[in-house]
């Protein structure tokens, strides 16, 4: 809820500094511009929130992949697995999360905007 949240802040913010910026350079508030910068900032912030590196690296991995020898599991590894999994399942307020939710709500104002202007 948070993340939808500061996500809504964020959009409204994101569309106060264009219109503020369009006004100060072209000095009329031309709604197409906004609209149109609106959506690429959306469209930057959503592809930004999804980690890249992490699907380059697994796709790497995938592609060549390594094998190596089994090695018998032991109550450490356990342990650590078991640590890993339980601090996955804690909810966790993600800038990726955040960046989602600004974008959708961007995309959504900026179709709202379209419809009635």
């Amino acid at each position: 809820m948070r993340n939808i949240f500061y996500g809504l802040v964020i959009s409204i913010g994101i569309y106060i500094l264009i219109g503020l910026i369009t006004f100060l350079i072209t000095r009329e508030f031309p709604l197409e511009t906004i609209k149109m910068m609106a959506f690429g900032v959306a469209l930057v912030l959503f592809i930004s929130s999804f980690p890249l590196y992490k699907t380059l690296y697994h796709g790497s991995r995938v592609a060549n992949p390594i094998y190596t020898a089994y090695n018998p599991p032991d109550e450490q590894h356990q342990q650590k697995l078991q640590t890993d999994y339980e601090s996955s399942l804690k909810p966790q307020s993600s800038l990726g999360g955040i960046f989602v939710w600004t974008a959708i709500s961007i995309i959504f104002f900026t179709t709202l905007l379209t419809v009635l202007f």
